[in-house]
């Protein structure tokens, strides 16, 4: 059996095998962020901030996110597997994109203001 990992995320506390793919992980844990992709890295909108300490972004990802989004630690979670303990944010969605980011019954409908 794989190693087990924890996810800090918005206030809660989820955990993920070591491997996974970070959007799964989060599925797995019924947080759903709104990618149209279906996780294959072309929308850009399964974006999480790192708080803890940011992995190396991929080259694809800069197609998607800012210079300063990947600066400040934001990746797109499509691509990046749990390898470690590590936090996260979901950022807030510009006023035009804020449809079901992710589960309110689970994380609040307050984060989306």
């Amino acid at each position: 059996m794989s190693p087990s990992h924890k996810i800090k995320v918005e206030g809660r506390e989820i955990q993920a095998p070591d491997g996974m793919i970070l959007l799964r992980a989060l599925e797995k844990n019924g947080i759903y962020l709104d990618n149209y992709c279906d996780g294959q890295g072309v929308c850009g909108r399964c974006r999480v901030k790192f708080v803890s300490a940011a992995p190396e972004f991929y080259d694809k990802e800069t197609l998607r996110l800012s210079q300063n989004d990947l600066k400040t630690g934001i990746r797109l979670c499509c691509y990046h597997r749990v390898e470690s303990d590590l936090e996260i944010t979901i950022p807030v969605l510009p006023p035009g994109d804020r449809k079901k980011y992710f589960d309110s019954q689970i994380l609040g409908e307050d984060l989306l203001e």
